[in-house]
């Protein structure tokens, strides 16, 4: 990109600041480098938040096979690249643009000589620490530092610097082994997370210690350690740290075995409002003493905790954890399982059990036990009927056949009058979009037709759907009239949108409070209905019709950047180009 010569006083780009960072914000990494390179204005402007957030990587393995020239050629690669980092912490300029540091480490090395691994894996680490506490201590702006490994183990240098260096707003370790290290100094942040939820290898003896005391409680605001053997030995370290009077949220993974532990430390927790607690495995699980977490408002996680935490307390959030023996017991007696969440003091108002199915005595339950609910997650009803095969449809001689681009007329008023609104809706490209509206609506027209009711306070009612998997939806769509009325005979007619428009008006005389409906697929909330001043409802959806075609046929495919430098040294020159 090159500025034309008549344009080279640039005033025209002379807008706010804060309105570029605004417009910038939405750019990937790649485009804000290539922006770096125009001209000097948007050097200027692009270079703070490129370098707002730093990623330094030292991914290396060794191999016998290799050859020597090889290996000289890869660590010569991780020396420039750990140069380049500290030439640019080392540059007044620069360095105090970085906010937020992220590391990367692992060394492997396979079938070396007995000697070699130990003196390869030094200096590879050597490197790489060095290049990170050259970070730590040119940085004067950091104010988030996160590390990774592949269960490398984070040592007493590295702990040391890290302390030197706190205060820091928010510190992560991910995939990390402690060692039984005692520093003299103790790490320091608002936000301290350790997780380990995707590390597969046990936690070493080394780390067995009794305690995990490297932390600081003076300021800490929010914990999260999603690591079951490290959450005992930590909370058995903040315990001896006197009142945690900063500290508002906390979120852990937890054996139920060590919730006593947990419990011991509550009590030094009084302004606590946000928990998030996990078990792992099975387990009796005890409530904690009444005057813990007196001012907790907001609970997510497993079934059993929240009935152990929620009574008595004055939380109005609750989410439950979807698990398999959560929706089990939902299933066989719904109403114990949501009995202690009504006995909160908050009332709850808000309330997510996407393991609960959206049943007429699910929702009585709902209805008696929450009058003041204002939104609801929950899951809608599985379509399987009894003694069918929920993973297969058979289309009599459907193979071959060519689609003739109609509907069956059981099908026609959704064809013709589609949700949404379109033109010229045929079975052949529309049969997808018109039947997915199905489950959700006959949920709202039992409610519309007081066969389910609702709680009469609910505001905004979020329904989650699983696609329903089946041989047909995978290989084909119907190829004729048939075809499609042996589907509607399995999962019900389509909706028109006249036909939904009434049944949502019904709804709303019924529930004049209910302003929202969302339909939710696979953690996505993909279509809104909201409620207008007219009385009418509007309609919005996120999916467009190839992006549902493929959720439902082959699985939506994943667009996702990272926006942050990837720090190599080639990055550092190309971006720069106007430093002298």
């Amino acid at each position: 990109m090159q500025l034309r010569t008549r344009y080279s006083n640039n005033h025209h780009l002379s807008l706010p600041l804060e309105l570029w960072h605004e417009c910038l914000a939405y750019l990937p990494m790649t485009d804000l480098k290539n922006l770096s390179l125009a001209c000097q204005l948007l050097n200027s402007i692009t270079i703070p938040v490129i370098f707002e957030s730093i990623n330094y990587k030292c991914l290396v393995i060794y191999n016998e096979g290799n050859c020597s020239t090889i290996l000289q050629r890869m660590r010569d690669d991780l020396q420039q690249t750990a140069n380049a980092l500290k030439e640019f912490a080392e540059t007044p300029k620069y360095s105090p643009l970085v906010r937020k540091l992220t590391v990367s480490y692992s060394c492997q090395v396979v079938l070396i000589t007995p000697d070699k691994p130990v003196f390869q894996e030094k200096k590879t680490y050597k490197t790489f620490l060095d290049a990170f506490i050259v970070c730590l201590e040119r940085f004067p702006n950091l104010k988030n530092v996160e590390i990774r490994g592949l269960q490398w183990k984070i040592n007493k240098k590295m702990l040391d610097a890290l302390a030197r260096r706190c205060p820091l707003d928010a510190i992560t370790f991910t995939g990390l082994s402690f060692g039984p290290h005692n520093i003299q100094q103790l790490i320091s942040a608002k936000r301290i997370c350790i997780d380990c939820r995707d590390t597969f290898k046990p936690v070493p003896p080394i780390s067995r210690a009794r305690i995990l005391n490297v932390f600081s409680g003076e300021n800490l605001e929010s914990l999260a350690v999603w690591s079951a053997p490290y959450a005992r030995r930590l909370f058995r370290a903040l315990a001896e740290c006197g009142r945690l009077e900063r500290l508002a949220g906390i979120s852990v993974c937890i054996r139920a075995e060590d919730l006593v532990d947990f419990y011991a430390l509550l009590p030094s927790c009084p302004n606590v409002k946000r928990m998030q607690v996990r078990l792992v495995g099975d387990g009796p699980c005890t409530p904690p003493p009444m005057s813990a977490v007196p001012l907790v408002e907001s609970f997510h996680g497993s079934e059993e905790v929240a009935a152990a935490i929620v009574p008595g307390r004055p939380v109005r959030n609750v989410v439950i954890d979807e698990r398999h023996s959560t929706a089990s017991r939902f299933r066989a007696n719904p109403g114990r399982c949501l009995l202690p969440l009504s006995r909160s003091a908050g009332p709850v108002v808000q309330l997510s059990i996407e393991s609960a199915e959206c049943t007429k005595h699910v929702m009585e339950c709902l209805e008696d036990y929450f009058p003041s609910l204002k939104a609801l997650d929950i899951s809608l009803e599985k379509r399987t009927l009894p003694g069918e095969d929920p993973d297969f449809l058979d289309f009599p001689g459907a193979c071959g056949r060519v689609d003739e681009g109609g509907y069956a007329s059981s099908c026609a008023d959704a064809y013709e009058d589609p949700i949404g609104g379109g033109q010229d809706v045929k079975r052949s490209s529309h049969f997808c979009y018109v039947h997915f509206h199905t489950d959700y609506f006959d949920l709202l027209s039992s409610v519309a037709a007081k066969k389910i009711v609702i709680p009469s306070s609910l505001q905004i009612l979020s329904l989650h759907e699983e696609i329903y998997v089946d041989m047909f939806q995978i290989y084909c769509l119907p190829t004729s009239n048939t075809d499609e009325q042996l589907y509607v005979e399995r999962f019900g007619a389509p909706y028109s949108a006249s036909r939904a428009q009434d049944i949502l008006s019904q709804i709303s005389r019924l529930y004049p409070r209910l302003e929202r409906i969302i339909v939710c697929q696979q953690g996505q909330g993909g279509i809104h209905w909201t409620r207008k001043n007219d009385g009418r409802w509007s309609y919005k959806t996120e999916f467009s019709l190839a992006q549902l075609q493929a959720e439902m046929f082959e699985g939506a495919p994943q667009n996702l950047f990272i926006a942050s430098s990837e720090f190599e040294h080639s990055f550092f020159a190309d971006t720069l180009p106007f430093t002298s």
